[in-house]
């Protein structure tokens, strides 16, 4: 009787951590996408954001509409160093009450003195869409 007791204990548990996991999975800051290719939405932990303020100052959002499929948000960065570099642009996709719907992120290289264009695209059906310029970093 003790071990089918233990046994149903260590099942609940296993039911109980197997759920907290899925929420932590659907928690906001980890939202549904792939990531990796440039303007696909991605799932960007907020505690993972880089935002360099130099890089900052170099990089725009100039457009930030819908799209097929969900929203667009599009700019560019320059590129002041005299190396080429990755950089890393993440936009965050909310409504009009400041609630997070989507995040994307994109990486393109900019060549030394240069400028380059990004974009990134988030699955986001609701109306009323703001982009928001999350983080901008250099690798």
């Amino acid at each position: 009787m003790r071990k089918l007791r233990l046994a149903l204990v260590i099942v609940g548990a296993m039911v109980l951590l197997g759920g907290i996991g899925l929420y932590v999975k659907l928690a906001p800051g980890t939202l549904p996408g792939g990531a990796g290719e440039a303007g696909a939405a991605a799932s960007v932990d907020p505690a993972t954001i880089k935002n360099d303020v130099e890089w900052r100052q170099n990089a725009t959002m100039s457009v930030c509409e819908q799209a097929d499929g969900g929203w667009r948000a599009a700019g560019s960065i320059n590129n002041p160093e005299s190396g080429a570099k990755d950089v890393t642009v993440v936009v965050t996709f909310t409504n009009d009450k400041a609630t997070v719907l989507d995040r994307a992120q994109t990486t393109v290289t900019v060549d030394a003195g240069g400028e380059a264009d990004w974009e990134v695209n988030a699955p986001v059906s609701d109306d009323g869409v703001n982009c928001v310029l999350r983080g901008v970093s250099a690798a």
